[in-house]
């Protein structure tokens, strides 16, 4: 609740939970120049998968990914930047130490397959070596 992201300022401020701080810095990725968001690959790859996901998923599963959905109504976002940041978790780290994380990546890999594999190659996280960096 107390971390945040000041994109402008290439600005982060979280607490020591490895998850948030990679949440954190997925931000930072995001709207690095040229923005990810920006990306028309990314525009069309993200809004395919999320409206199959919205139309042909049960709504109790929904709920796991709500938060990187544009149902989410969240100040300023259409739940992308959401989903890139949490993304970045998913390509930083193997596995997670909380149960609700876990859940959330199974959903993210599950269903959005394509999107997640354009933010690896648009961040460079494509390759085990270049987690390694």
């Amino acid at each position: 609740a107390d971390s945040y992201t000041n994109n402008y300022e290439r600005m982060l401020s979280t607490g020591k939970n490895n998850s948030i701080i990679l949440h954190e810095v997925g931000h930072l990725l995001a709207n690095e120049q040229p923005s990810i968001l920006e990306n028309d690959d990314f525009i069309q790859s993200y809004g395919t998968e999320m409206q199959n996901f919205q139309e042909n998923v049960p709504y109790n599963e929904q709920l796991y990914l709500q938060y990187f959905s544009p149902r989410a109504n969240l100040f300023g976002s259409d739940g992308d930047d959401e989903f890139i940041a949490e993304t970045n978790i998913l390509l930083t780290t193997y596995g997670t130490n909380t149960d609700r994380i876990k859940t959330r990546t199974q959903f993210l890999e599950k269903y959005f397959p394509k999107t997640i594999s354009l933010v690896a190659n648009l961040t460079g996280k494509n390759s085990r070596k270049s987690l390694l960096k």
